[in-house]
């Protein structure tokens, strides 16, 4: 007797592959079990909310895939791409292809044509490369599909031909974070800056610059960079590494690159704190929610307890400031162990000082330049604040302040005063 043929229900067919919860290499593979449940397959994927990494290395091209899961939690997809012919293995929640001389171009083509056949809803995409080579076979490829939306995109890699992939992600992005060399040249740096500038969503921008002659002056870097965040509206702009301190060379160039930017509301940069404390830069300050400037303190130059132009600058800074806005001071130490942890209580207590006076939170981060701090731990450094004489009151002993540790931050507070206090050791 002839077997009959069951054809199942669509929605029935279609909740199933809803509740599934395998890696996404079974995915790929389960498209071939029919066309119905391809189709079904697609369209449950298709609105599912994924993160995305590619690293690309010397030898091997790694993708790897993170997908939200129900009730908030995160699934890490296990294995690599399905189709025969595509990958050369798979461990945990990778995608490995090897770069030699026998594999294809049109083999990582194929794993990134069915990533995003599949997957449409990227919350984060990371793109890193390790070597020049690994770059130029990347970018051959990595363009994204017009109907994949792609929300934050991060990429590490010196930004050479990558206006493509930027155009192709230009609709959708909202935050865009970049790391590398930007000293790329004439016109691959307009071709990169310009490309930016199109972003119609981008609200948060961070960028990283890892040469020191990235942003230098007369640089064509840093006129395009300049250009394209006048023409900005982000939200939140954050720059650093060893070539952003050329970028803003003073007050006059940070007013003319954001004065026309009402929707800016958090600022990071490695400038002087003199150069932020001119009355050019009110109307900026005043919009402000969450302001972040670095500075190096060494103490056998210039100790805290007798750099006044430095408190005198910070304090015009934090009055500037909106009413509910933070003050984020990335400071760091240069100098012996000891002359560290002094340093550290010290503008501890000045900054105490002037949050009072300024009815404003104040973070403090200190670092070291050169070796790791010597108190790691918030109880050390809770324990080592509490026994300063400026913690109590001179003749009945009360505690002027309170001390306490939240999570991985050290908060001391009283009266108007708030200082939240972090270790960073790198």
């Amino acid at each position: 007797m002839a077997a009959e043929k069951v054809r199942l229900d669509y929605l029935v067919v279609a909740r199933c592959v809803a509740h599934m919860r395998q890696g996404f290499v079974d995915c790929f593979r389960q498209e071939q079990v029919s066309r119905q449940f391809a189709t079904a397959l697609k369209s449950v994927l298709s609105k599912r909310h994924v993160s995305m990494k590619v690293v690309a290395k010397m030898d091997v091209v790694e993708f790897e895939l993170e997908c939200a899961a129900s009730k908030g939690s995160m699934v890490h997809h296990e294995g690599a791409l399905p189709s025969k012919g595509i990958i050369e293995s798979s461990v945990h929640d990778r995608v490995r292809i090897p770069m030699g001389l026998g594999v294809l171009l049109r083999r990582l083509k194929n794993v990134w044509r069915k990533i995003f056949s599949l997957f449409k809803r990227i919350k984060s995409l990371i793109i890193l490369d390790a070597s020049k080579l690994a770059h130029k076979i990347l970018m051959r490829f990595a363009i994204i599909p017009e109907d994949v939306c792609v929300r934050r995109l991060e990429m590490k890699t010196d930004f050479q031909d990558t206006s493509k992939l930027l155009l192709s992600v230009a609709p959708h992005v909202k935050e865009l974070k970049l790391k590398g060399n930007f000293s790329i040249g004439y016109v691959a740096s307009k071709q990169l800056w310009d490309t930016i500038s199109t972003f119609p969503q981008l609200r948060h921008l961070n960028i990283t610059s890892k040469s020191y002659s990235d942003f230098r002056e007369y640089s064509c870097s840093r006129t395009d960079a300049l250009s394209c965040l006048k023409v900005l509206k982000l939200k939140s702009f954050e720059a650093c590494g060893s070539g952003v301190y050329h970028l803003f060379d003073s007050a006059e160039t940070i007013l003319s690159t954001f004065q026309d930017n009402s929707n800016l509301r958090r600022l990071s940069l490695d400038v002087e704190a003199e150069l932020l404390s001119s009355p050019l830069l009110l109307p900026i300050l005043s919009n402000l929610h969450h302001l972040s400037i670095e500075k190096e303190i060494d103490s056998s130059l210039y100790p805290i307890a007798e750099n006044h132009s430095l408190m005198s600058d910070i304090r015009f800074i934090l009055q500037s400031l909106s009413d509910n806005a933070v003050l984020c001071l990335k400071v760091q130490l240069i100098g012996e162990e000891d002359e560290d942890v002094e340093e550290m209580l010290n503008f501890v207590k000045n900054c105490l000082d002037l949050s009072n006076i300024a009815k404003k939170p104040i973070r403090l981060i200190f670092g070291n330049t050169d070796c790791p701090l010597l108190y790691l731990d918030v109880y050390g450094m809770v324990y080592l604040i509490a026994e300063q004489e400026w913690f109590r009151h001179e003749v009945d002993y009360k505690n002027l302040f309170e001390v306490e540790r939240v999570g991985r931050t050290c908060v001391v507070s009283g009266s108007n005063a708030k200082v939240i206090i972090s270790v960073v050791n790198e």
